[in-house]
């Protein structure tokens, strides 16, 4: 059975556990979290395993130790023995080429067509569960704003709420206070919201900015439209953006000229005037 909804597919595994699970998510961090999840869901310990060691642990399984959870990912072998004595976890980018002979046996999470918004609140759910699970209790406002940023890679998000962990102490509650105080998230992503809008166009918001990265930020957005107007191979994107820039049909002079103002030796410049304004 296949799933496009974690909840739905958390309740399928307690409702009907199987032996063999496959999850389907773009980034490795959230496929390796979300498995461990499973693992414990099922009152299983896990072990990350090679594709060479999980063949080897399913081909002479150990008669004496407990059931665990084998969790292997991106694998490319095109046949595999499951066995009675463990749990398969297998995830991946894309389905692997024994996918589609297992599926039938298995239960499934794809991921792989997950709308950007379905995925923020998601990680916003798994954020308030890893903070229930750390004996803490994280706001609804705080956990909505450290996904309010575009895009953020959960790794990211995860390792901030871990600094409010460290931040509040022995306070049980996660504020939204807490969360803005110590977690920086938004500030760097404010710096190419703000590049992007100079040079394409587009409103914006100030806030506090490290200006010597936003040089670099906006000497980026300047090269990326250079390559794209010179007819180059641009870099891999987000498709929307690139086909925006192509659409604008800005000329090779617009970047050229405004490069000019964020070679090195200006960004030399901003650097020491900004450290003697800090002395």
């Amino acid at each position: 059975m296949k799933y496009v909804k974690t909840d739905l597919f958390k309740s399928a595994i307690l409702k009907s556990p199987s032996n063999l699970y496959f999850i389907f998510m773009e980034d490795p961090f959230e496929r390796r979290y979300f498995a461990k999840k499973v693992a414990k869901a099922l009152n299983l310990t896990f072990e990350l395993s090679s594709e060479e060691e999980l063949i080897d642990l399913l081909e002479s399984p150990s008669l004496f130790g407990e059931k665990k959870a084998l969790i292997c990912d991106e694998i490319q072998t095109k046949s595999l023995e499951t066995c009675l004595e463990n749990v398969v976890i297998i995830t991946g980018k894309k389905p692997p080429a024994i996918y589609k002979s297992l599926e039938k046996s298995s239960i499934t999470l794809d991921l792989t067509g997950e709308k950007v918004w379905d995925r923020k609140d998601r990680h916003k759910k798994w954020l308030i569960s890893h903070a229930k699970h750390s004996n803490k209790i994280l706001a609804d406002d705080s956990a909505a704003y450290l996904t309010s940023g575009p895009e953020t890679e959960f790794s990211l998000l995860f390792q901030e709420l871990e600094k409010a962990f460290v931040y509040a102490g022995d306070e049980a509650h996660i504020t939204l206070e807490m969360v803005k105080a110590i977690c920086h998230l938004h500030h760097a992503e404010s710096g190419w919201q703000i590049s992007e809008s100079a040079v394409w166009g587009g409103s914006v918001l100030t806030t506090d900015l490290d200006l010597y990265a936003l040089m670099g930020q906006l000497r980026y957005q300047l090269q990326l439209g250079l390559q794209i107007a010179t007819g180059k191979e641009a870099p891999k994107g987000p498709v929307k953006k690139l086909e925006r820039i192509r659409k604008m049909n800005l000329p090779c002079s617009y970047y050229r000229r405004a490069s000019r103002a964020f070679q090195p030796r200006d960004e030399d410049a901003l650097r020491r005037r900004s450290t003697s304004a800090t002395i």
